[in-house]
């Protein structure tokens, strides 16, 4: 008898768990794809190109939006270079005829805008963006490029003196505001003017907080009060650009951050107010939500239980307006997402979903990515916050994403200030030829009484400022890859070669995969060769799932530095399969058959992984059950 409650009971236990396996494993089945979400993109591209109304050779162009051309072209030009469509020698003809458009307006009226004082912020930020990212974009010529510098500097003048004593922009609302910060962050950045700690900056934390529930951590329209999910998106954003969005606890270690407690709102409120899965059909929310929750927690992060960016994907599918919809790798098909809140303009809507899309979905390919600090980071407390990468010249960004420096061993003359990187830089030209990524540190960083940043006492860079990448489980600097500290945008440049040693798969074919990081060697400029088996990617995960960004290569990635690369026999281990597994990995990436079956393979470990106890119940009951068959036979 008590064989047969031990079989019985064994069973239960097998059953249980996986039961629990079952239930713990994401619905992959009903979520969008990324290659969905490509298709998606280039349908909105497709309809922004053939709704622009083209003035005529040697004119500029527009886009229509009941009678405020000047903000759904400001908005086209920007969502267009920020999903990367600038390298199209005819997407670039189109940009190129909106941003003379954009300046003919703006000069021409003297105020950024061509609306009321209400839609002046609106107008203002939006042209700012735009013309910022074209500025970085672009290759000018010096003339040109004196001349737009010159009109984004008069849009900085113009909206810092709109700037109200109280913080916000007329008339004194968060949404206003948003935009009115957006323009003064991206025109800063263009510029080289400090951010953090600037007049307007400090004053736009005031009125933040004023807005910002005392209790409840949301944010208002108008005060506290109404549009509160559209509002915490907008409130978070601007503290993200200001450099205020750090999470956790203030040093007193008791007192919530600002962008905490808002998260911690979020948290609770995700299902709420008329949203599903957290999104709702307002793009307008959709785009302030989007480039917060981007800022402030990373594409990594989770609105607590809830993947936020699958569930960003997901809705966007969803929402898409228009006749046939997008397939995946076929001919492009125009679709497009309506503004329904003010102007019922399809252009405006679908250059906000385009641009929420670019920042929150990791696979996009945008010539900017914002990268927040990390929660469990290694980062020196005055070194944290948000990290900008930005690319020039049509060349884009994609998976990227932040590292902490203990991924791997370095030396006691190494520091690396903010951590580490991974990305891939896409359509590099000429094959094989050079491209330049700028990253913006937080301000923290660059401040010569800090003695974990880059600068001296004297405001100068230290000795060895260094590109660093891994080899066997450590860190090493490479004095062959150009990099500097350029003092007039306060940003620090890395030239990166496609094909060149920091490029991962060391092949010229357009694109860089490149995780590193900037860093100092006060011994010597030069630590060693970053040639050979650098990595911190998993070859044979990334082929099978299709992206560094996966979540199930994100769990194995994590195992691999917690558990591995943290003692000897686990850093032999990865040395070895660093060694063997790249020729694998291709071949598995061109067959598609061979990723399915991968990715069956490595799902028992990646559950394992997640799951250590359900994972040792559940093997536990595979191997009890048989034996306690066996000898009930017997």
């Amino acid at each position: 008898m008590w064989k047969k409650k031990l079989v019985c009971w064994m069973m239960g236990l097998f059953l249980g768990a996986t039961l629990l396996l079952a239930s713990s494993l994401p619905a992959q089945a009903v979520d969008v794809t990324d290659e969905q979400i490509a298709a998606a993109i280039t349908g909105g591209q497709k309809y922004l190109f053939d709704n622009f109304v083209d003035q005529g050779e040697g004119q500029g162009g527009y886009w229509v939006m009941g009678g405020n051309e000047f903000a759904a072209t400001s908005a086209a030009v920007s969502a267009l270079i920020e999903t990367g469509k600038y390298s199209d020698p005819a997407y670039a003809a189109v940009i190129d005829k909106g941003v003379k458009y954009i300046l003919s307006v703006a000069m021409s009226t003297g105020s950024f805008s061509t609306a009321s004082l209400y839609n002046e912020p609106y107008n203002a930020g939006m042209s700012l963006v735009a013309l910022s990212a074209y500025g970085k974009t672009a290759t000018l010529s010096d003339p040109d490029s004196a001349a737009l510098r010159a009109a984004i500097q008069s849009g900085y003048d113009y909206l810092k003196a709109m700037q109200s004593a109280d913080g916000s922009w007329p008339y004194g609302d968060l949404s206003n505001t948003q935009f009115g910060t957006m323009g003064m962050f991206y025109a800063s950045r263009y510029l080289g003017i400090p951010i953090k700690g600037s007049d307007w900056a400090t004053k736009l934390l005031t009125y933040l907080d004023a807005n910002q529930h005392d209790t409840e951590g949301y944010f208002g329209y108008m005060g506290p009060y109404d549009y509160i999910y559209t509002m915490t998106g907008a409130g978070l954003w601007c503290l993200a650009m200001i450099e205020e969005g750090q999470l956790g606890f203030l040093p007193d270690g008791v007192t919530k951050t600002r962008a905490q407690r808002a998260i911690d709102w979020l948290n609770l409120n995700y299902n709420n107010g008329g949203l599903t899965n957290g999104w709702s059909g307002d793009e307008y929310y959709i785009y302030a939500m989007a480039k917060a929750l981007t800022g402030i927690l990373g594409t990594q992060g989770l609105v607590g239980t809830h993947n936020w960016v699958q569930d960003l994907k997901n809705a966007m599918w969803g929402y898409i307006e228009g006749g046939q919809p997008p397939v995946p790798n076929s001919t492009p098909v125009p679709c497009y997402w309506t503004e329904a809140y003010w102007t019922n303009s399809p252009n405006l809507g679908t250059s906000w979903v385009l641009m929420a899309l670019a920042f929150a979905n990791p696979s996009t390919e945008s010539p900017i990515k914002f990268l927040p600090e990390n929660p469990d980071c290694d980062t020196p407390i005055l070194n944290q916050g948000m990290v900008t990468l930005e690319t020039t010249g049509g060349t884009t960004i994609s998976n990227a994403q932040r590292q902490n420096a203990g991924v791997a061993t370095k030396t006691k003359e190494m520091t690396l200030p903010i951590g580490a990187f991974d990305f891939q830089l896409n359509q590099v030209k000429p094959v094989g030829g050079t491209t330049v990524l700028i990253i913006h540190v937080p301000s923290g960083a660059l401040d010569p009484a800090n003695p974990d940043g880059f600068l001296d006492d004297q405001g100068n860079i230290k000795a060895g400022l260094t590109w660093f990448k891994i080899e066997t489980g450590a860190w090493k600097g490479n004095a062959a890859i150009p990099i500097v500290y350029d003092t007039a945008d306060k940003t620090i440049k890395v030239t990166l070669r496609d094909g060149g040693p920091e490029d991962e798969d060391g092949v010229a074919n357009g694109k860089i995969v490149d995780p590193g990081a900037p860093g100092l060697d006060s011994s010597s400029p030069a630590t060693g060769s970053s040639s050979g088996s650098s990595s911190a990617r998993c070859f044979i995960a990334t082929a099978a799932f299709g992206s560094t960004m996966a979540p199930d290569v994100l769990t194995l990635r994590q195992f691999r530095d917690k558990w591995l690369l943290s003692n000897t026999p686990g850093q032999a281990f990865v040395s070895v399969y660093y060694n063997v597994s790249p020729p694998i990995a291709d071949f598995i990436a061109k067959h598609e058959g061979l990723r399915m079956v991968t990715r069956i393979a490595l799902a028992p470990v990646v559950f394992g992984i997640k799951y250590p106890l359900a994972a040792t119940m559940l093997l536990f009951g595979m191997i009890l059950i048989p034996v306690a068959y066996s000898r009930r036979r017997v």
